[in-house]
């Protein structure tokens, strides 16, 4: 067959400074990059102008095209996005950009702060990164000394955050999440410690935290997610009552709550309406979530959801990021809030 009967790729690679996903004043052209048909087993490098072409693809079989972050690639280079599959076509060449950016790193020693006593390193604690809706992008585990680092960690909105269940093998009171903005010029952070609190009790139970955003760009298939940092509007928390498996259960704690957070001076209305909480079509629960009249930042949430555990709910608490141009939606029934004074 002639290499009309046949499908190419044309490939340009290229360091994405600003993040806006396309080639632009002050980006760079990446040479020796390897650009790969996968399941065709071809390879090409990019030459000076970034530019990488496979030759002679079966047009019969889908194939991934990706880069290989090999020796071309500096420590902190991330791929914009994994690949894409393609199936070639005769006698053409499919062109693909693969933008590539400055990665972020972090690293900091995990403790457990034990009253006045010196703290001692958490050793086997499970740290991860989840990005806005509540993916888990990273996941490091400490070593005998505490010490924990991310690194290559592409440019985006994360939450810092230990493990509940290793926190509670080691009676320990996890922080809450940290924000974290990584922006595309490539942020390092050092001495990002960790700090939890010892519990002198012998059943700790850490508070559940979720993730959810609004309006947040979808990624299109074949092409990086262009988010940037300073595209969040900010964020609100919510907290979650539940899980609960039967109408009448939800009916009756929502009505305890209300009675029990009477002496409470700020309020909590439901996100949805009582009669209109639908079960979850996978796990058939419900669960009662919580807006405040008033925002709280996120310990403050926390302690709130910490008062209902005490007062025997189980609560969790939902951090919202609302994306530029998404509006908060509005409340339904109100209630008192659990949340102390100071």
């Amino acid at each position: 067959k002639t290499l009309d009967d046949k499908g190419s790729v044309a490939a340009f690679v290229f360091l994405d400074k600003n993040g806006d996903g396309v080639f632009s004043k002050g980006d760079e052209a990446l040479e020796d990059v390897t650009v790969e048909a996968i399941q065709d087993q071809r390879s090409a490098n990019t030459d000076k102008n970034g530019e990488a072409f496979l030759y002679g693809l079966p047009v019969s079989t889908i194939t991934d095209i990706a880069i290989q972050e090999n020796s071309a690639f500096e420590p902190n280079w991330v791929a914009g996005f994994s690949g894409i599959s393609i199936r070639p076509r005769p006698g053409h060449a499919t062109r693909i950009n693969f933008p590539v950016y400055r990665g972020g790193e972090i690293d900091g020693t995990a403790y457990v702060s034990v009253d006045s006593q010196k703290p001692r390193v958490s050793r086997d604690m499970h740290i991860s990164l989840y990005d806005d809706d509540g993916k888990t992008i990273m996941t490091v585990l400490t070593a005998p000394d505490g010490y924990y680092l991310f690194e290559k960690i592409p440019p985006g909105h994360y939450w810092l955050l230990a493990d509940a269940d290793d926190a509670n093998a080691d009676r320990a009171i996890r922080p809450i999440p940290q924000e974290i903005r990584i922006g595309y010029e490539g942020i390092v952070m050092t001495g990002n410690d960790v700090f939890s609190e010892h519990s002198d009790s012998d059943t700790v139970s850490n508070i559940p935290f979720r993730f959810r955003s609004v309006d947040r760009p979808e990624q299109p298939r074949g092409k990086p997610r262009v988010e940037k940092p300073d595209n969040i509007a900010g964020q609100e928390m919510l907290l979650h009552l539940g899980p609960y498996h039967s109408r009448l259960a939800l009916t009756l704690s929502w009505y305890k709550f209300k009675i029990r957070s009477l002496p409470w001076k700020n309020y909590f209305s439901l996100v949805t309406p009582l009669s209109k909480i639908a079960p979850d079509p996978k796990t058939a629960e419900m669960d009662l979530v919580l807006r405040p009249q008033q925002p709280l930042s996120l310990r403050e949430a926390a302690q709130s959801c910490q008062s209902l555990q005490e007062m025997k709910f189980d609560c969790s608490v939902e951090v919202v990021s609302h994306y530029i141009f998404s509006k908060p939606p509005a409340s339904a029934d109100a209630a008192p809030s659990p949340q102390k004074k100071g």
